[in-house]
């Protein structure tokens, strides 16, 4: 009889030395991060830009095995269901990106940031442009003051965005 899945012993999984290589991007995004588990690091995280899988490299079987549980945890509740642990490695890159980003907006009189996507016009029935297939267009959009995160979206006319967490920008 198969056995479910253990629950979650981390709270918090976080990625950080997040370096894109668009130079070796074709079929998927290269790249390379650092995992932490409850701030703790715990191994490596990397993608060749291939259109293969991430490759993980954890310090321990017992670190992998935490982090794939909350990985699949998290996709449950995130509609992810299929590799889970590349889609939130993905918003946890993209999170740690837009941080990076978001500094100088909260420092210019933001209270919050959005994340807007946009697939780029060589998506539709025009002829591509040589974008490789992963790419969507990310928007980093302050949330200004008085202002609620949809109206910050709403003016990009974004049909996808998510609010970017700011605690420890």
């Amino acid at each position: 009889m198969p056995r479910s899945d253990p629950t979650p012993t981390v709270r918090t999984v976080t990625v950080k030395n997040y370096q894109p290589v668009p130079s070796l991007s074709e079929e998927s995004e290269a790249f390379s991060a650092t995992v932490y588990l409850d701030g703790k690091r715990a191994g490596r995280v990397t993608n060749h830009g291939n259109g293969g899988c991430n490759l993980y490299d954890f310090d321990s079987r017992e670190q992998r095995d935490t982090f794939m549980a909350y990985a699949r945890a998290w996709g449950a509740d995130n509609d992810a269901s299929v590799e889970p642990e590349d889609a939130l490695i993905q918003q946890l890159c993209e999170d740690d990106e837009c941080r990076k980003r978001g500094r100088r907006a909260l420092a210019a009189g933001a209270v919050g940031l959005v994340v807007v996507y946009q697939k780029p016009v060589w998506f539709t029935d025009a002829p591509r442009t040589g974008k490789p297939a992963f790419y969507d267009e990310l928007i980093l959009v302050p949330v200004l003051k008085g202002e609620k995160p949809e109206d910050a979206a709403a003016r990009y006319d974004a049909e996808v965005w998510r609010v970017v967490p700011t605690e420890g920008v």
